[in-house]
């Protein structure tokens, strides 16, 4: 899923415990203000990021999400130690959203703004082809933990097949640890309830054997197995998973929470 507009979000983030690094500038000239030939050039430096939106502002440029992000995974390397205790190691696996939970694609959101332009499924492709979206803050250090207690690192995504090498490539740009990506087939559906089954059952990618998925780590609500936006309103039950099994990445850029837009074709991309 992904559509992203300014908005002034008031986040309230779970707290996880008693636990007790951002964006450099683009390189190269962006892909979407390059594309908007009759835009005004955008500004640049901190006056560009003075028109930012508050939610690319905080996710890009506060030591306030790079704590919250950090705490989260510090955390969760915590609770994943506690759940895999007895279990045979190369048996059970983390299971992990790419976009805004691994890797962070906020500088193309500033783009996007500064061209004064929404999601194009085209700049996507240039985004991704680029390579330069940044890890999370905690976790690589939450990845490799996992491995070092003897499970697998399983990275399921949106991004479609044909974006596999370039989304590898960042991951070891990056220096993030996995052990398997699971794309979207291209122009397949969103919903990845049939590529965590195939995890489960040992099909999701030849020579993995079924694995147990003990923990969920994403940033909307459909990245865990049931997750639906109904759940803020049914109380304490639903959201129990959170903390335990099911650990939440913010993102108030874009999401499942938001309003949606006219769909895209069928055969567009996306994040997540």
């Amino acid at each position: 899923m992904r559509h992203r507009r300014s908005l002034a979000l008031a986040l309230l983030l779970p707290l996880l415990g008693a636990c007790a690094s951002t964006m450099p500038p683009a390189t190269t000239p962006p892909a979407a203000a390059a594309a908007a030939a009759t835009a005004t050039p955008a500004p640049s430096g901190n006056a560009a990021l003075a028109q930012q939106p508050d939610d690319n502002l905080w996710v890009a440029t506060s030591a306030e999400y790079a704590a919250a992000t950090w705490e989260i995974y510090r955390f969760a390397g915590e609770r994943i130690a506690e759940l895999s205790k007895g279990r045979t190691p190369g048996s059970w696996a983390v299971v992990l959203d790419v976009d805004e939970t691994v890797l962070s694609n906020v500088q193309f959101e500033i783009e996007l703004a500064n061209a004064g332009r929404e999601y194009d499924e085209p700049l996507w492709r240039q985004w991704e082809n680029r390579g330069e979206a940044t890890a999370i803050p905690g976790v690589a250090r939450f990845c490799a933990r996992v491995r070092e207690l003897g499970g697998k690192v399983v990275l399921v995504t949106n991004r479609e097949e044909d974006q596999r090498a370039a989304t590898e490539a960042n991951l070891r740009r990056e220096s993030v640890p996995y052990d398997v990506l699971i794309p979207r087939a291209n122009g397949g559906s969103n919903d990845k309830s049939s590529r965590w089954r195939a995890i489960q059952e040992g099909t999701a990618v030849p020579g993995l054997g079924p694995l147990e998925e003990l923990m969920f780590v994403g940033d909307n609500i459909k990245d865990f197995p049931g997750g639906d936006q109904a759940w803020r309103k049914q109380g304490d039950d639903a959201l129990r998973p959170f903390g335990d099994r099911f650990i939440v990445i913010p993102n108030p850029m874009y999401g499942s929470w938001k309003p949606m837009a006219p769909a895209p074709p069928p055969a567009g991309g996306g994040k997540g």
